[in-house]
């Protein structure tokens, strides 16, 4: 009898010590899908650094070396220092950088770079921008998250349950090891009548206005839940208020998803750091 005993005590200590590991190796693989890796060695950029005008292989180049689509590219280009500011975002786009976990919520945890010397740094937000990042997941499930751009140092987000939606500053951002800066296509603007810049602002304001302060709800966006009820999530946070325009901004209706957003096909990249651009939709 003591003999069975202790044989059932070692079967429950093996199989505990095997789910133990399977946990932290699940665990692990799931931490090293917070950032991309680029494979590829950085491109020597000096003979675009020596021109005055840039052309658009240029643009090109530097938006897969250094993460920067056009808009932010000429605003450095404006500085006196734009070479060694380049080369230093190049750096920071290449160099993988210390991060660690941070709870959100019982379950959810959200990954923030260390030495605040790596956080980025935004040179063109605009109200209606968009962010996205990897650095949120549940257990293994790596959902991301998204914040709506109120305007050059404002945010709107909905980060979990049992929290309201509210206003953070955007600097805040530039802790994530991973983030995606998206912008309303001019083209998909203009099926309203207005430009890029106007609906953006125009979104944001009713974001502002009908968000803020909204319960967090999973549902939100199906069964009433949401416009009716007052209730979001971070995704929905964005596509509905881009919904409220004539403007569908999710790849699907429900739910919408950090994913969804940046697989729509509605916005243009601004500027990005920690994904991998081969894997753009």
């Amino acid at each position: 009898m003591k003999y069975r005993t202790f044989r059932l005590i070692r079967h429950i200590l093996f199989l505990g010590i095997i789910a133990a590991v399977l946990f932290s190796l699940l665990l692990f693989l799931n931490e090293r899908q917070a950032v991309d890796i680029i494979k590829s060695p950085p491109a020597d950029l000096s003979g675009v650094l020596r021109k005055e005008k840039l052309n658009d292989d240029d643009y090109k180049l530097l938006f897969y070396e250094t993460g920067l689509g056009q808009s932010c590219i000429d605003i450095i280009w404006q500085r006196q220092d734009k070479k060694e500011l380049i080369l230093s975002e190049q750096k920071k786009f290449y160099d993988i950088p210390d991060y660690d976990c941070h709870i959100l919520s019982l379950l959810t945890k959200s990954e923030k770079i260390i030495d605040k010397k790596n956080t980025a740094v935004f040179y063109d937000l605009r109200p209606g921008d968009v962010l996205l990042t990897k650095s949120t997941h549940t257990l293994f499930y790596r959902h991301g998250h998204s914040a709506l751009v109120l305007d050059e140092d404002t945010l709107l987000e909905a980060v979990a349950i049992g929290e309201p939606a509210q206003t953070v500053e955007a600097k805040n951002w530039g802790m994530y090891p991973s983030f995606i800066q998206l912008r309303i296509r001019e083209d998909i603007a203009e099926k309203t009548g207005m430009r890029a810049e106007e609906l953006g602002s125009a979104v944001a304001s009713y974001a502002e206005k009908n968000y803020d302060d909204a319960a967090y709800s999973l549902l939100a966006g199906a069964f009433g839940h949401g416009e009716k009820s007052g209730e979001t999530q971070c995704a929905h946070l964005i596509a509905a208020p881009y919904a409220q325009f004539g403007i569908t901004v999710s790849s699907r209706d429900f739910p919408a998803t950090p994913r969804s957003l940046l697989k729509s096909g509605a916005f243009e990249i601004i500027q990005y750091r920690g994904f991998d651009p081969s894997k753009f939709p």
